[in-house]
């Protein structure tokens, strides 16, 4: 007996054999018939389709006999509930072992037939191509495995400080079947790797064309940029067209709030396209980047609010998360996350490096004055026109995916409660962040006597210095989970956060251990929270307008706007850079430590498909 047939024997599940393919029969009749090669299209072919066909009506009895289980799963009794979970597992592990096994029979079957008359393989795949879809099934066990998971995570206790108020209360024997359970679930997620991982099928690429996700990471290198660019000089803009240096806050919560408004018809474009609106936003970013210029010639405030309101507008987060989001495997999506995430970083250090660099610069062009503050518009709108360029150049079109009624009616029976949570974690970390870049060019200088090109290198440098954590999360995303990473990006936030309060006198050391840490909590939980919110959401939301490309954009833009809105309202509130730092940052560290605080209890709630074994 070959080794692997032996195998089989050991693979096999008992009370199931008579259902699976006759392995030592196929073998037999390719063998008789192997110097005969135009027989053996002929003859096996039609073998292997008939024993695909009865093993496949098998399975089709299977799933009718596993989404009754799944009917049932709403049981009062918790001990009830423990063994319908435990038996609905094992009924799934059992039939993805049984698709797996028959899948990798017929794939040995046809790597023997290939190699006596080439070309059996595609001709066999090409008759039954459907069937063989059907019995892999992985979007259904999937969803199976989803619903498996959102039971166990509620009723899994909480390792955490927050024990007294765990939901339900366990006995120590249903302590010791969530245990079994835990192990059942981690058999039934091997089972399902190896049945996506069959050699029978040409395997999914992580994402349809390289181009157009780099160039989604490229607009978000372009807009970060762009944005710390003018954030450096904007308080000096706002004197010099007339009004207080506090405008500046107002300056880049109109940026943030036009980008939260056009997010939503954006949103709505990329359910038919993601080309062209992509397209659009350049244009807007050239246009508001010229109006932001011209801004100081004319020295008018209203073309310095339209300015940013259209470089706002253009903003293409939301067509390059949803494009991350819906058309990367899940497994890269974490990874290209990351990537995503520090092309943001990145331009966050780089703009103002390039602000700082311009900020002394001052001739005539054309009659026109440029200089350290209106500069840096002339200079993003000629890189905008060339990103324009390259879009319609390279970005390729995605199949817009389309969803069954029977699977939309599966998604709308799922929670919103782990989309919520993730919403939560998401939009704190944001609001902390802009507000201390808002706030640095105000308190810094009073507190430290800091000029604005040092700010500029200051905030590049702490910029860079985080950038490295992408690469370790983006390396690292197979053997932690996305809420683990979340959780240390809410405690780290904390801390950084708690620096940041002037207790008696702010001292530089202090004010730049906050910084960095508030800096690297923000960028981890940024990386992390798009993949996250991808897995927990309701699948069908994906399909319309409140998708989670979009959420995550919208409470960004949202976290955004209220931090730019902060200081304008601290400055109205207290005019002293030492109050103005009490003023803004001990509300906000209260609200990290509520968040982290309801993250932690609710932690276990975050479980996805792909949760890893490892104990969290």
């Amino acid at each position: 007996m070959g080794r692997f047939s032996k195998s089989l024997i050991d693979e096999i599940i008992l009370e199931w054999e008579g259902g699976y393919l006759y392995y030592k029969s196929i073998k037999k009749a390719i063998r008789k018939l192997r110097d005969q090669k135009q027989s053996l299209q002929q003859e096996i072919i039609p073998l292997i389709s008939s024993q695909l066909d009865r093993t496949h009506s098998i399975i089709l009895t299977f799933s009718s006999s596993l989404q009754e289980r799944s009917s049932k799963m709403s049981s009062v009794s918790l001990e009830d509930r423990i063994n319908d979970l435990q038996l609905y597992s094992k009924v799934l592990k059992n039939q993805i072992s049984f698709s797996s096994l028959n899948l990798k029979i017929i794939t040995r079957c046809l790597q023997r037939l290939e190699s006596l008359s080439p070309g059996s393989k595609s001709k066999f795949l090409s008759l039954n191509n459907e069937t063989l879809k059907s019995m892999q099934n992985l979007s259904t066990y999937k969803e199976n495995l989803s619903i498996i998971l959102t039971h166990f995570y509620i009723l899994k206790p909480r390792d955490s400080a927050f024990k007294s108020i765990e939901v339900p209360l366990l006995s120590k024997s249903q302590n010791s079947d969530l245990e079994d359970l835990s192990l059942l679930i981690n058999k039934v997620k091997d089972e399902l790797n190896k049945l996506e991982n069959i050699d029978l099928f040409p395997k999914d690429p992580d994402y349809p064309d390289f181009m157009t996700l780099l160039l989604s990471v490229i607009s978000a290198f372009i807009h970060l940029t762009n944005l710390y660019m003018l954030t450096l000089a904007a308080k000096d803009y706002s004197v010099y067209v007339g009004m207080d240096k506090s405008f500046a806050g107002i300056l880049n919560a109109v940026n943030w709030t036009a980008s939260f408004c056009f997010a939503l018809v954006l949103s709505f474009w990329t359910s038919y396209q993601y080309k062209w609106p992509t397209v659009l936003c350049s244009l807007f970013e050239v246009i508001g980047n010229f109006m932001y210029f011209f801004a100081y010639y004319y020295k008018s405030t209203t073309m310095l609010l339209l300015g940013r309101f259209l470089i706002g507008i253009g903003a293409a987060r939301v067509i390059n998360r949803r494009y991350i989001t819906t058309y990367v495997s899940l497994k890269a999506r974490t990874t290209w996350n990351s990537f995503y995430v520090a092309g943001s970083i990145i331009g966050r250090g780089f703009g103002p490096i390039v602000a700082a660099g311009l900020y002394s610069m001052e001739f005539d062009l054309l009659g026109y004055e440029i200089n350290g503050i209106n500069s840096p518009a002339l200079f993003m709108a000629c890189i905008w026109v060339l990103y324009m360029v390259l879009t319609l150049l390279y970005f390729k079109e995605p199949e817009i995916e389309i969803m069954s009624e029977e699977k939309i009616k599966y998604s709308k029976s799922l929670s919103l409660f782990p989309a919520v949570l993730t919403v939560i974690a998401l939009i704190v970390p944001r609001i902390i962040h802009e507000s201390y870049v808002t706030a640095i060019p105000i308190v810094a200088p009073e507190e430290f006597r800091w000029t604005m090109d040092f700010i500029g290198v200051y905030l590049a440098a702490v910029s860079l210095a985080v950038a490295p954590v992408h690469i370790f999360i983006a390396f690292t995303s197979d053997l932690f989970e996305d809420r683990q990473f979340i959780r240390w990006a809410l405690f780290i936030t904390t801390v950084g956060s708690c620096f940041l309060i002037d207790f008696d006198e702010l001292n530089e050391i202090q004010y730049i251990l906050g910084t960095f840490l508030m800096y690297m909590g923000m960028n981890i939980d940024d990386a992390v929270t798009a993949s996250l919110l991808s897995k927990v959401i309701p699948p069908h939301l994906s399909l319309g307008i409140f998708n989670a490309g979009f959420i995550v954009v919208f409470v960004g833009s949202l976290a955004r706007g209220i931090g730019g809105l902060t200081i304008a309202l601290a400055g109205w509130y207290e005019d002293d850079a030492e109050d103005m730092e009490n003023v803004l940052f001990i509300p906000l560290t209260l609200l990290s430590v509520i968040t982290l605080a309801i993250f932690w209890v609710f932690y276990y709630t975050l479980g996805t498909q792909d949760t890893k074994k490892k104990s969290s």
